[in-house]
């Protein structure tokens, strides 16, 4: 259950008061006064999903506060920098389940099972994921046949951004130092064409005339997004082909990073399209993920994981010792 009007943590508000969100230091007027909630409305129900399941980095101590480098203070970056430390995080649709102390694939069977086993997941439909083999595999296991196991469509899509990124580097690697001197500083390529400024419009049309292997290269990106989007597709099959045709197209750009993508979408193909069938993904998991990284940044991170769990329970789920 989700407790927007609560603070995370701290026996008298948060431990240090700092903006949630913020990404640089802040001075003491805003820590006092811009203190808002952790989180806003749930936002809606998605239906049927029944159970989640996601990585999620959980922080490490706290960083030092006389470093030199201002991005040392950043406590993101240097959580990022110093400590790697993933756990499993598990929900439905209401609320936090669990929080496993990895995500190894005996540790996330393990709980699959006995969860199981008493009765908290023995009514399981659907499991989406991330692309985590060690989450599919156990939840299959677990599971058995019967329960669907979806790939969250916006993962496939981040994977894919990477491979655009690496494929459009294959290009430019090809282009003059002039051409590439146009091209510096131009980050549209994997924008959204809703989401550009009114004054980059004319830039980007005018770069994708100039440059035609980049611009069929973003058509291709607006192309597997917009299958995604397709409301008229119904069944993983419709998905499936939309998809394998989509590919057949991006295969003649003749692109080794497209192709390395290609590899990964076939390999999933049936549990990403999955998606196709029923919709659900793993963006609400997002909004819960936040959560969480805010008991980490107002707690200067935490190196009790029995702790930290018991925290995000508490907020989030239904707390157990």
């Amino acid at each position: 259950m989700f407790y927007p009007d609560h603070r995370v943590l701290g026996r008298r508000g948060t431990r240090h008061g700092a903006v949630t969100g913020a990404c640089r230091r802040v001075d003491p007027p805003q820590r006092r006064v811009q203190r808002g909630p952790v989180l806003r409305g749930c936002g809606e129900d998605v239906g049927g999903l029944i159970l989640r399941l996601r990585g999620a980095p959980a922080t490490g101590p706290r960083p030092d506060a006389d470093r030199a480098d201002p991005a040392d203070r950043d406590r993101r970056a240097v959580a990022q920098k110093r400590h790697r430390q993933f756990v499993a995080v598990i929900i439905d649709h209401d609320h936090g389940l669990n929080v496993l102390e990895n995500r190894e694939k005996a540790t996330v069977l393990a709980y699959r099972k006995a969860a199981k086993a008493s009765g908290l997941l023995a009514t399981v439909e659907e499991v989406t994921t991330d692309m985590w083999d060690a989450y599919v595999e156990a939840s299959r296991e677990a599971f058995g046949e019967g329960v669907a196991i979806t790939i969250d469509r916006f993962h496939v899509m981040k994977n894919f951004q990477d491979g655009l990124t690496a494929a459009r580097r294959e290009l430019q690697r090809g282009l003059s130092a002039e051409a590439k001197t146009r091209l510096k500083g131009s980050r549209w390529w994997v924008t959204n064409p809703e989401n550009l400024r009114e004054e980059d419009r004319e830039p980007f049309a005018r770069l994708r005339q100039e440059f035609p292997a980049l611009g069929a290269l973003w058509d291709q990106r607006e192309g597997l997004r917009a299958i995604f989007e397709d409301r008229t597709m119904v069944t993983a099959e419709q998905g499936r082909k939309r998809l394998e045709g989509w590919m057949s197209e991006v295969r003649k750009l003749g692109l080794s990073a497209l192709e390395k993508f290609c590899k990964t979408l076939t390999n999933g193909m049936g549990r990403i399209a999955n998606y196709f069938g029923n919709r659900n993904s793993n963006g609400r998991t997002e909004g819960f993920n936040h959560g969480r990284r805010a008991i980490l940044w107002r707690a200067w991170g935490m190196v009790n994981f029995k702790k930290f769990r018991l925290c995000v329970l508490d907020r989030f789920g239904r707390a157990k010792a």
